[in-house]
């Protein structure tokens, strides 16, 4: 229970007033979480670009620091216009220093787990690492007067839809796995902030399927294992890392008997974060979305013309394209057949799935600018450009040294001695991450988007075979000796 002027301070933090984003982008600074990430990298490029300055924190467990040095080579960024901070997210401490050192303005987050598949075997870490993070990141931001936050969704919140195209008008309904459950609960949770104080300025953005790379080949999406999803999928394939691509299913009731999915350019996509933003700003759109999303709410404008409230927002083409449909991209992106074989369907996946995306043109004026031929281009000049991702030696020297030449000495910092790590689990095997995936990070609509094959759960280290066959034989051992001593 809160006393004295402890509660009094708690009610000055939770109603602190909201920072302005009324200003022009080069002073506005973003945090951008989960930055180094698939979707997380290309949005800092975008900001960047865009005049913003961009402060990432990740911990590195699903990314990679090269991202960073590429993405100053790319923008030509090498002063603090860019920062970056290898922390997780669940570490308040950590996130405590850089919103100190920080004149922070928004948050973007991406952070968070992202494979439907590990979901539904680790719901427990999941449900740690992307609700909690999520709310140690509120519960620090609010304290430093940050309430604009844009949320990296899902359209995997729809469930299986009502009606396609799909509106935000679509209702929301159960996620099948743990992986989509958080992504529904945190949309839920955002939107109370808002309700139980209306400062908070939060733009919810439901991604469908996020493709490609950036044009110049120097990021892209780099899949730790075997990729769950379709195009890094056939990626591998056509670069000759994998055999062959496994399709599941070839009777749907869609033109070629294949699932169809909405695919977007990853580019699209980061330029919609950049968008959002200025919605947020009061600088697009129009006085009110109520009404046209299902979930949105209108607050009083600040008097700077920042709104508040909870918008919301599909982000994809408005076109669904077969599996077939992209295997034949992609084979006219890089010159070459892709093997692949027909597998029946998988339990849970559905025919088709795309967005309409009227809501966002009209509000953000945004919309998609590539095509698929387009989108496969990218993905393959990434590809081919760097076949085992970001594992290039270069980046390794530069990852063991900082920078390198690519930034300043204080481009990247050491938050504290918790920071530099990820918080493990009571698993050894197993660490809650905070970075993005892609992003999902992430932004990949359920499982019903997973057209390849799901690379097999991790082994069992050695180490922790060998104790556990000891500890087994030690409990026998006992057992029988305690028996045994009974017995006289």
């Amino acid at each position: 229970m809160f006393r004295g002027s402890a509660k009094k301070r708690a009610v000055r933090i939770a109603f602190m007033s909201n920072k302005s984003l009324a200003k022009s982008p080069d002073n506005t600074t973003v945090l951008l979480t989960g930055g180094a990430g698939f979707i997380g990298s290309h949005t800092c490029v975008e900001l960047l670009n865009s005049g913003y300055r961009v402060v990432i924190v990740d911990d590195l467990s699903n990314s990679c620091q090269a991202a960073i040095k590429r993405i100053r080579t790319i923008t030509q960024v090498n002063d603090d216009r860019l920062v970056f901070y290898r922390a997780n997210i669940l570490d308040r401490e950590a996130l405590t220093t850089i919103f100190s050192e920080n004149n922070l303005d928004a948050i973007i987050h991406f952070a968070g787990f992202k494979a439907v598949g590990e979901s539904t075997q680790k719901p427990l870490e999941y449900y740690h690492n992307n609700i909690t993070g999520t709310l140690v990141l509120c519960d620090v931001a609010r304290s430093f007067g940050v309430k604009n936050i844009v949320f990296s969704s899902s359209a995997t919140v729809y469930g299986t839809p009502e009606f396609i195209p799909i509106t935000e008008m679509c209702p929301k309904h159960e996620p099948t796995n743990p992986y989509g459950q958080t992504k529904s609960m945190l949309e839920n949770i955002l939107t109370d902030l808002y309700k139980g104080d209306p400062q908070w300025n939060v733009v919810l953005l439901r991604y469908f399927n996020p493709i490609g790379a950036h044009e110049s080949g120097l990021i892209g999406e780099d899949p730790k294992g075997i990729p769950n999803n379709l195009v890094p999928y056939i990626a591998q394939v056509a670069v000759g890392k994998l055999p062959a691509l496994k399709v599941f299913g070839n009777d749907y009731e869609t033109p070629d008997g294949t699932g169809v999915r909405d695919y977007i350019h990853v580019v699209d996509l980061a330029r919609g974060h950049v968008r959002a933003l200025e919605w947020m700003a009061g600088k697009c759109g129009s006085e009110s979305i109520e009404g046209k999303a299902l979930g949105a709410f209108h607050g009083a404008p600040q008097p700077d013309g920042t709104r508040s409230g909870v918008g919301i927002f599909n982000l994809g083409t408005g076109k669904g394209s077969s599996v077939l449909d992209v295997i034949h991209a992609f084979s006219a992106a890089c010159g070459h057949d892709i093997p692949y074989t027909f597998e029946p369907r998988r339990p849970g996946d559905i025919a088709e799935n795309y967005a309409a995306c009227d809501l966002a043109a009209c509000e953000l004026g945004w919309h998609a600018r590539y095509d698929l031929l387009k989108m496969c281009e990218d993905s393959w000049k990434w590809q081919s450009l760097n076949p085992e991702g970001y594992n290039d030696p270069q980046d390794t020297l530069d990852e063991q040294g900082g920078l390198g030449n690519s930034g300043t000495a204080g481009a990247t910092r050491t938050v504290s001695a918790t920071s530099s790590r990820p918080t493990t689990n009571v698993s050894s095997s197993t660490t809650f991450v905070s970075s993005s995936s892609s992003h999902h990070a992430d932004g990949r609509s359920d499982s019903t988007d997973e057209l390849a094959e799901l690379a097999a759960p991790e082994a069992m280290p050695r180490i922790q075979k060998i104790v556990l066959i000891a500890a087994v034989i030690i409990i026998v051992v006992a057992v029988l000796y305690y028996n045994l001593k009974l017995s006289r």
